[in-house]
């Protein structure tokens, strides 16, 4: 670009400039009336359109280059929360792939993963405002929360020899690994062993791959809602059933599905594993193909 073409861009850019501040569109509202004042929001959000830049680093390139163009303006800025809005929730809008990237490895267990408050340091917000955005995200995203079967595949992993650095300093993640080392070496591999389980009147063999008390109810239920379902054996209430179930119980009613077919278990444990506690259960003999 030539000087003269600069020139003219520069100078029609500042016309526009001068323009906005005179207008109603740059002006600071208070109690639902325009003031004379000009909103620094409205005013960076211009200035972003029009120089193509970070608004708050051009309003003090001009200011300083051309301070005529401030001359008796005042300029008004307010916070967040005066402006209707929830700072943590601004915060997580502005930083959600930050978040996101971070949540994502928080997920998988990753090495030395920025915790939430360096994060926050970096960002120069408090901790509380990070961690209300944080919780906001897991809300619209609850399958990215770590769980206990995340730690146990973490394990496996530190079975199988991928050794990961800093365990210790990760007081979650080591009493994890304990509890499971404790397990492991009570019930080594190759041996299972069985428990007998009450359910609607019926004994089961209950294996004991199902580690906690949690899993034995949502396999317990499941069986009362297969008992349920025989008695009126149809779509609509299998559907129906279903819907009533917390989301481990369903877990369980589609990975019996998917076993009936022979299908892949679509789960966070081992599908393996799954299809040994089915096997073991022994409902599909009383059901024949009505229930797939």
């Amino acid at each position: 670009m030539t000087d003269k073409k600069h020139i003219k861009l520069a100078n029609v850019k500042r016309k526009k400039l001068t323009d906005f501040l005179e207008s109603k569109q740059s002006k600071f509202e208070a109690n639902e009336k325009l003031t004379t004042k000009i909103d620094y929001y409205k005013l960076i959000t211009f200035l972003e359109k029009t120089w193509k830049g970070k608004g708050y680093k051009t309003l003090n390139k001009i200011k300083n280059k051309y301070p005529y163009i401030f001359r008796d303006k005042t300029i008004k800025k307010i916070t967040l929360t005066d402006r209707g809005l929830n700072v943590s929730s601004q915060f997580l809008n502005n930083n959600k792939t930050e978040i996101e990237t971070l949540v994502r490895a928080k997920k998988v267990l990753s090495e030395n993963v920025e915790s939430w408050e360096d994060f926050a340091n970096r960002k120069k917000v408090s901790i509380s405002t990070v961690e209300q955005a944080v919780a906001e995200f897991y809300e619209n995203n609850p399958e990215l929360k770590v769980t206990d079967e995340d730690y146990d595949i973490k394990y496996k992993d530190y079975l199988d020899g991928k050794k990961w650095k800093n365990v210790k300093k990760n007081i979650k993640l080591s009493s994890q690994i304990k509890s499971l080392f404790s397990f492991h070496k009570k019930y080594p591999e190759g041996t299972t062993n069985y428990k007998s389980v009450s359910v609607d009147g019926r004994i089961y063999q209950f294996p004991s791959t199902i580690k906690t008390d949690n899993k034995i109810n949502d396999y317990k239920e499941f069986i009362r809602v297969i008992n349920k379902w025989k008695r009126n054996v149809t779509a609509d209430n299998y559907l129906n059933l279903l819907r009533q179930q917390n989301r481990g119980v369903q877990n369980v009613l589609r990975n019996f599905r998917s076993y009936l077919k022979d299908e892949p278990i679509s789960s966070r444990e081992e599908g393996t594993q799954v299809k040994n506690v089915f096997k073991s259960l022994k409902i599909e003999d009383e059901l024949g193909k009505k229930f797939t």
